[in-house]
């Protein structure tokens, strides 16, 4: 479609005023469409065009241990890539999936505080977060967000509640 418009502009035969007029409307029909293609990465407005957030993830559990997510292997991509540009301390604990952390939460004794994380669009990060959040809830396990400030991550601190005892 484009380039039959550019045949058929490059055919008129405008005059000076025509061809400044025609310029003038190209530039706010182009102005139109990359403005708010932008827009989206205004660190003003918090934005991101990305669906995932897995580098903010990497980097506030840089260091931590007991680390469980639905997408581990995502997560554990993006500690190697974080390490590689010396972000995050090298040789960080790999993060666990499901079935680790079922493993995990069977073997005594059970840490004093584990970590959960998803991301990836809102009702997706949620759906897949859900079975491994239940887990840590069934085990004793009280979550709180850590990550309030991220559009498309989660991640949980969920630390053991032992019988009688509160933090």
């Amino acid at each position: 479609m484009l380039p039959v418009l550019a045949v058929q502009f490059g055919a008129l035969n405008l005059n000076r005023l025509g061809r400044g007029c025609a310029v003038g409307v190209l530039g706010v029909l182009l102005a139109s469409w990359w403005g708010p293609g932008f827009a989206e990465l205004d660190p003003a407005l918090g934005g991101v065009r990305e669906q995932d957030q897995f580098r903010l993830i990497s980097q506030r559990t840089g260091g931590l241990v007991e680390r469980y997510g639905p997408r581990a292997r995502l997560l554990n991509l993006s500690d190697r890539m974080e390490v590689a540009m010396g972000r995050i301390p090298s040789d960080p604990v790999p993060w666990g999936d499901a079935d680790d952390l079922e493993k995990r939460l069977a073997a005594p004794p059970l840490p004093s505080e584990l970590w959960l994380a998803s991301s990836g669009p809102s009702q997706a990060m949620e759906r897949k977060l859900k079975p491994l959040q239940s887990q840590v809830v069934q085990g004793g396990y009280n979550c709180d967000q850590r990550a309030n400030d991220l559009s498309h991550a989660r991640l949980l601190r969920c630390r053991f509640e032992a019988m009688g005892r509160s933090e």
